[in-house]
C-alpha cells in the first residue's frame, strides 16, 4: 500500500510515504504449527462443499449471528433499565 500520508503540527507539514507489508506472522506472531494446519485443513474442507451445503452453513451462521444479536440487544436493554 502506497499512499502519502500528511500530518500537520501548527505551521509545519510532515509528508512520509507508508508502504508496508501485512503479513500473517505480524498478525499472528504467538500462532502454534498445529493451529496453522488446523486452519489449512478447515479451508480445504470448505472448497469442498457443495453449494447446498454452503448455503446451508451460511443459513446456520446468520440464524446464530442473530441470536448473539438478540441477546446482545437484551442485555443492554436490562442494564438501562438498571440505570434508571
Amino acid at each position: 500500500m502506497n499512499q502519502w500520508v500528511t500530518h500537520q503540527r501548527g505551521d509545519s507539514n510532515l509528508a512520509f510515504r507508508d508502504h508496508w507489508r501485512v503479513s500473517l506472522a505480524t498478525l499472528h506472531p504467538m500462532e502454534s504449527k498445529v493451529a496453522k494446519e488446523a486452519r489449512l485443513a478447515l479451508l480445504a474442507d470448505a472448497r469442498r462443499l457443495t453449494p447446498e451445503q454452503r448455503l446451508n452453513a451460511f443459513l446456520a451462521h446468520c440464524q446464530l449471528m442473530m441470536e448473539l444479536h438478540a441477546t446482545g440487544q437484551k442485555i443492554r436493554s436490562n442494564r438501562k433499565k438498571l440505570r434508571t
